[in-house]
């Protein structure tokens, strides 16, 4: 039945050319025919070219919002990681359809970009721009201090806030910090979250400033 169903979408995909309601229609009827669970693992069995029409169409396909969000995922997943270059318009679309979704996935593939080092700086600062999201702020910033940015009193404040404590740490193994930004790794309160992390980052920063203070 699968299958069947499979090869349906397909073919209204390639036939219905130039009449997107009645397409919606008909694709939606096709999705019916399955039980949630099995409309939700559809994205892996098609090609990408039908992908690209179920994309387009997503707001006027009446299907679970979980499917849609899976065909959505596959779609720029693969779009943006199986080639080597990330294409800037890709790019654009799924930054357009994050916007207009918020969906968590997406935000999951532009953090896995930032990892992989797959983006330009123009490209980073066109997300930086357009991308409200506070992962996404957290590893924008990872990225930046791995490249070569400067860190000073504001950098470690900025980290704090988005709770950033891998990158911090990054930066008290890597990098030579004056004396000012040091002081920025706080002695945490009694009954503040994520304490005994900050804890472990101010014990570490008060090390290197004793070190600092030995040599002067």
């Amino acid at each position: 039945m699968k299958y069947e169903i499979i090869q349906e979408i397909q073919l209204l995909t390639e036939t219905i050319k130039d009449n997107d309601k009645l397409l919606a229609h008909k694709l939606a009827k096709s999705f019916s025919k399955l039980d949630v669970s099995e409309q939700l693992s559809l994205h892996s069995e098609l090609p990408l070219q039908v992908l690209d029409t179920l994309v387009r169409l997503r707001n006027k396909i009446d299907v679970v919002n979980n499917v849609k969000e899976h065909l959505v995922w596959h779609y720029y997943y693969h779009l943006l990681f199986d080639n080597n270059v990330v294409d800037d318009l890709v790019l654009e679309e799924l930054i357009t359809c994050y916007q207009e979704e918020k969906y968590i996935v997406l935000e999951s593939i532009i953090i896995n970009l930032l990892k992989k080092h797959k983006l330009e700086g123009y490209q980073i600062e066109n997300i930086k721009t357009a991308v409200e999201s506070r992962e996404i702020a957290k590893y924008v910033v990872d990225f930046e201090i791995r490249n070569g940015k400067i860190v000073d009193k504001e950098t470690i404040k900025k980290l704090y806030e988005l709770r950033a404590y891998e990158t911090l740490n990054y930066i008290l193994e890597n990098n030579s910090l004056e004396l000012d930004t040091l002081n920025e790794f706080r002695n945490p309160e009694q009954t503040e979250m994520d304490r005994k992390t900050k804890m472990k980052l101010y014990q570490k920063a008060q090390i290197i400033i004793q070190n600092l203070k030995s040599r002067s």
